[in-house]
């Protein structure tokens, strides 16, 4: 017998991850499915009319109960799986956020009835904070922004259709989002992306909720089911009847309702489309109420179990029930439904603002997305960047490697490592505020490290030491953050410094980067940049760039200078990697990941070790180089734990005191 956990549908299969020993122990009765999302079971009790006998009176009509079992049953994606301001939009995959399949079951007098829906967020690649800087900060409902150009989100969106193309048939959107105002900015982009997709199997149609049923006014929904009365002829429902229950008819596509959350908007008009449905289904089987039949409770259960589906996926995307569930619930909007959805409004805004952070990092690592280290990522950071970002992120380092290589490195000259580093925005340094990612590479004559733009994908300066110039080399602690467990283990906060001997003469700016130092004018445009959200996450403060005027002709040191300056560099910690990933540019490069086997520690022994080895072969890498007898290679903190926390402003612990009381 084939095991259960084979034939599910891995969309929705949340533990997976979870039970991978026991799959891989041969366990397979051990290993139980969960889905996340909502399953109830009732029973209508519909009216049905019995045809008066030949010999009575033409008015007695009589009435008998038929009971209809009726079934509605959600569940949410894994993929690109998270909370309400976690996740958003799509990824490069094409997997969209708060992705549920709502299925409507029906059975009655040996047929069975079928009716798919989906929800899923607007595909484009956007986000909403609820720390929104925007004219309204800290509102309860912050502008959507976009976090990359439009046209990227063209082949993401094209792979999304094509899998509910392939999953459900063709597609009616049906967009609930605002056509004016904050919303906007998503509501006009979607339609323009997937109206340039001109795909013929996907239907779009706009309905500004917020505009149409304005006023409490929801029942205008109807105006919408009125528009779509071809659309339900054409995807009709799975319908499945008689002695041997052959299947009768098939589901033809399905609707894929957005709003913005894709829940209270979504909720009801979701369960407006089911009630359209149920009403042709019931009817194909002579269950038909008119106005002269006796009162029923088809409205009271209906409403029951679509409310209470509309309030599980609420609380699993958002902390709470549903806001509009008086409605879907009743049908009518009333006082205390409102006080309910300011509270629950507010209640949203709260675990949004700091509850969600940690919750985030629960569900990442359940479903195997990261591993422990997204602990200790949250602990420092008190938020947890996306493995999708983290995986764009190594390859942006990767790439960045590469670029660093073809412009920097001088003729005739190969490069034999490469690694991207944390460090000092300033040479001389070993502390401060202000840090960036910079590129080191290393190739038989010079070492070279160049600072890069990753919002240009630039070279913007960069300095060459020729081996020969470097007189020693320091590795040891590195603590630059004491006030978080992770930022004080030695093993993962380690680095080294290249001490050398040069001039004040050892800068260049590449003249094609000139444009990189324009300042931006700032833009109204709430489109973030690109990179910003996920390809800088290291930047511990923003740093100035070098200025147009220090552009050099020299490209390397002066050798007859005895003055020694050096470059501080600390290891990437695991925290910020991509874990069980090889991206880097070849397996001794640091660019890409460094993977869960190799420590900081043990990285900065392996830079350290090749460094001392091409030196040691361009004459220098032994003891006493430096003309004072020291060692050229010395273990020796480079800011130790005590040194850490005495410069660790009394107002700093405060401040992340209280956000880890907040957000814990």
């Amino acid at each position: 017998m084939i095991p259960l956990w084979r034939r599910v549908d891995r969309r929705f299969w949340w533990n997976e991850w979870l039970g991978r020993e026991l799959i891989d122990a041969g366990l397979h009765p051990f290993v139980l499915p969960v889905m996340q999302g909502w399953v109830q079971i009732s029973t209508l009790h519909v009216p049905r009319a019995i045809a008066p006998p030949p010999t009575g009176p033409e008015s007695s009509v009589e009435y008998e109960t038929v009971p209809v079992e009726f079934i509605v049953i959600s569940r949410r994606s894994r993929d690109r799986a998270g909370l309400r301001y976690q996740r958003r939009g799509l990824d490069d995959e094409g997997n969209v956020a708060n992705f549920v399949e709502s299925e409507m079951i029906v059975r009655a007098q040996s047929h069975v009835f079928s009716h798919v829906q989906t929800r899923g967020s607007i595909p484009l690649f956007w986000s909403q904070s609820p720390y929104s800087t925007t004219s309204n900060a800290y509102a309860l409902k912050p502008a959507p922004v976009l976090d990359r150009p439009l046209p990227i989100a063209r082949g993401p969106m094209a792979v999304h259709f094509d899998f509910l193309k392939e999953k459900y048939g063709d597609q009616t959107v049906i967009n609930l989002s605002e056509a004016t105002g904050k919303e906007a900015l998503v509501t006009k982009g979607f339609e323009e992306v997937l109206l340039g997709l001109k795909r013929t199997d996907v239907d779009y149609q706009e309905f500004d909720f917020h505009h149409e049923c304005k006023g409490m006014k929801f029942e205008n929904v109807s105006i919408l089911i009125d528009r779509l009365n071809d659309t339900f002829l054409k995807q009709s429902y799975f319908e499945a009847g008689g002695p041997d229950s052959q299947k009768l008819q098939s589901q033809n596509g399905a609707f894929r309702t957005n709003c913005i959350d894709c829940l209270d908007r979504t909720n009801v008009v979701q369960s407006a489309l089911a009630r359209h449905v149920l009403g042709i289904q019931l009817a194909s089987i002579g269950l038909v109420q008119t106005a002269d039949s006796p009162p029923s409770d088809i409205e009271t259960v209906f409403n029951d179990v679509w409310a209470n589906n509309g309030d599980a996926i609420s609380r699993c995307y958002a902390g709470t029930s549903a806001l509009k569930g008086d409605f879907t619930r009743t049908g009518k909007r009333n006082l205390q439904g409102m006080i309910n959805d300011g509270l629950n409004s507010i209640s949203r805004m709260y675990t949004s603002a700091f509850s969600d952070f940690f919750s985030q990092a629960v569900i990442s690592f359940m479903l195997g997305q990261r591993s422990l280290a997204v602990f200790t990522e949250f602990v420092e950071k008190l938020q947890v960047a996306e493995p999708a970002n983290l995986l764009r992120l190594a390859v942006v380092r990767s790439e960045a490697i590469e670029t660093c290589s073809a412009r920097v490195i001088s003729e005739g000259e190969t490069r034999q490592a490469g690694w991207t580093l944390f460090a000092p925005t300033e040479m001389g340094v070993t502390g401060g505020q202000q840090f960036e990612e910079k590129v080191l590479l290393l190739t038989a004559k010079a070492l070279y490290v160049a600072r890069y733009d990753y919002e240009l994908e630039k070279v913007v300066g960069f300095t060459r030491i020729p081996l020969g110039n470097v007189v020693s080399l320091q590795k040891g602690v590195y603590i630059l953050s004491p006030l978080q467990e992770a930022g004080q283990d030695p093993e993962e906060n380690y680095g080294f410094k290249i001490s050398f001997r040069g001039s004040d003469d050892e800068t260049r700016l590449a003249s094609y980067s000139m444009r990189n130092q324009i300042e931006p004018t700032p833009s109204t445009s709430p489109t973030k940049p690109r990179p910003k959200s996920s390809l800088r996450p290291l930047l511990l403060s923003s740093s100035p760039k070098p200025q147009p005027a220090s552009i050099l002709t020299n490209d390397s040191l002066d050798p007859s200078s005895d003055e020694i300056k050096f470059f501080a560099f600390k290891a990437i910690p695991r925290d910020v990697v991509l874990h069980g990933r090889e991206l880097s540019v070849d397996r001794e490069d640091a660019g890409g990941g460094q993977g869960d086997e190799k420590t900081c520690h043990e990285v900065v022994n392996g830079i350290v070790t090749r460094i001392r080895v091409l030196c040691s072969d361009a004459g220098s890498g032994w003891d006493g180089v430096d003309g004072l007898g020291g060692k050229f290679l010395r273990e020796e903190a480079i800011i130790s734990l005590a040194e850490a926390q005495s410069n660790t402003p009394f107002l700093a612990r405060i401040e992340h005191g209280v956000k880890r009381w907040l957000w814990l």
